[in-house]
């Protein structure tokens, strides 16, 4: 197993002292156990109920917004009967719009670096640190959030702050074999109240920055620990006790804070962090595609929960367009480099798609999906056009930022344009087939 970041590596001979077979197991069941709690909490015909009932109720923020317990048997039941909604999803569902609520957009480039290294050297710097110790304090309240709400955790665990804002819990007593990572940061949001946390009635989704990516993941994964934790003490003998615990605590925890800007200062810093204890983990469960609807055709609509096996890579490519410039008033709309790009673009992304390789035309992934739902297969070829399944099948490209003219100034024709496009790179593409894909020649030899 390797546990890798840009700069850090971490690496493990082949694991000797467990069984093939008992490892595919443990992977099995630690799959197929978050996935069932993570397609609770999120189907919403089983947590509307709770969700309006809970708008009506006064909560004091000093108080856990769980407080039931249920036994190892209650719990079991309640997953395979899919009634666990009644209890652990809905408070799971509150948990969230609480996350939500507290704004933990990511450290720019800037903040980052005057929070995360010695005494500023400049005003300018100092500034930009007294920002960022604002941006730190959302973090440190999302810590005390996590420690309102999982108080059972806190206690079985050690927590140890990594680089001011990222956390690792690491099982007291016990030996981890698995790691779950998470991050706690979100892009900046846009739109009418992102941080809102609201509830939609008509959808019966949780809406905000973090809802997906990945607040959501984390609250579950941590509700369902949580559960397991309290379940574990109410076990009747102290034999079945210690064993329900041993069980349940075999997982360490990695929350980063600045996923979304390149993870430099959060997840590296826990990878070396890892790498020095020398830590070694037979599976690694990360961020992946949630529990969904709406993303392949089928009759009903049915909530469909993925497991991820493999991730996207990314490269970045900038499209440059020259001319001689000129006054606006006097200026041609096929010499104007802004123009041209703006064609060139639209050219290459209706035009111009990644190709689906061959061997995808039948993507395996969703011909498993309606074999299992019983309906006849339909080739991968099919989700070319739709934006949530394409990802899938194949490589994708969107413009990130533009670039064109001088701020200010608004009669005068640029000499150039450009555009940075970021293209996610499907398992089935390389960084060095990328710029020679049909239709995408015109970022060769420019792409880095």
């Amino acid at each position: 197993m390797v546990l890798k970041n840009d700069d850090y590596d971490i690496t493990s001979s082949q694991t000797t002292a467990i069984s093939t077979k008992r490892r595919t197991f443990f992977r099995a069941v630690a799959a197929f156990a978050f996935l069932v709690i993570l397609h609770a909490a999120f189907n919403h015909t089983w947590i509307k109920p709770q969700i309006q009932s809970s708008h009506r109720e006064h909560r004091t923020p000093e108080h856990s917004l769980c407080s039931q317990r249920l036994s190892l048997k209650q719990l079991t039941l309640e997953v395979t009967a899919s009634t666990v909604a009644s209890s652990l999803s809905a408070c799971t569902a509150a948990r969230l719009q609480e996350a939500i609520r507290i704004n933990t957009t990511s450290f720019t480039e800037v903040e980052a670096t005057s929070i995360f290294t010695e005494s500023p050297s400049n005003a300018k710097m100092k500034e930009e640190k007294n920002s960022a110790s604002g941006v730190l304090d959302s973090f440190l309240q999302f810590h005390k959030f996590l420690k309102k709400e999982f108080p059972r955790i806190h206690e079985s665990y050690n927590v140890t702050t990594i680089n001011k804002a990222s956390l690792i819990f690491e099982p007291v007593e016990s030996e981890p074999k698995f790691l779950f990572y998470a991050h706690m940061d979100v892009v900046p949001g846009t739109g009418e109240d992102p941080f809102s946390g609201r509830f939609n009635e008509n959808s019966g989704m949780i809406h905000g920055r973090g809802a997906l990516d990945m607040k959501g993941i984390l609250v579950s994964f941590l509700s369902a620990l949580e559960a397991v934790l309290d379940a574990c003490d109410m076990e009747s003998t102290t034999s079945d006790k210690s064993s329900c615990l041993k069980k349940a605590k075999r997982w360490t925890i990695a929350l980063g804070h600045d996923e979304e800007t390149g993870g430099t200062h959060g997840a590296a810093k826990i990878a070396e962090y890892l790498a020095q204890k020398g830590a070694l983990f037979e599976m690694i469960l990360d961020e992946g595609v949630p529990a969904t609807q709406n993303l392949i055709p089928l009759p009903g609509n049915p909530v469909i929960a993925f497991i991820g096996v493999a991730e996207r890579g990314y490269m970045n490519c900038r499209l440059t367009i020259s001319s001689e410039g000129g006054h606006s008033s006097v200026s041609k709309w096929s010499e104007n480099p802004s123009h041209v790009l703006a064609s060139t673009l639209n050219i290459l992304d209706q035009k111009h798609p990644f190709p689906v390789p061959f061997w995808l035309l039948t993507n395996r992934l969703f011909n498993i999906v309606y074999d299992a739902l019983g309906f006849p297969h339909i080739f991968g070829n099919v989700f070319s056009r739709n934006a949530m399944a394409r990802p899938f099948i194949s490589s994708t490209a969107a413009v990130t930022q533009f670039f064109a003219g001088a701020e200010g100034i608004m009669n005068v024709v640029p000499n150039t344009a450009s555009a940075l496009i970021n293209i996610r790179v499907h398992p089935s593409d390389t960084a060095q087939s990328i710029p020679t894909a049909p239709g995408k020649r015109a970022c060769r030899n420019i792409c880095r």
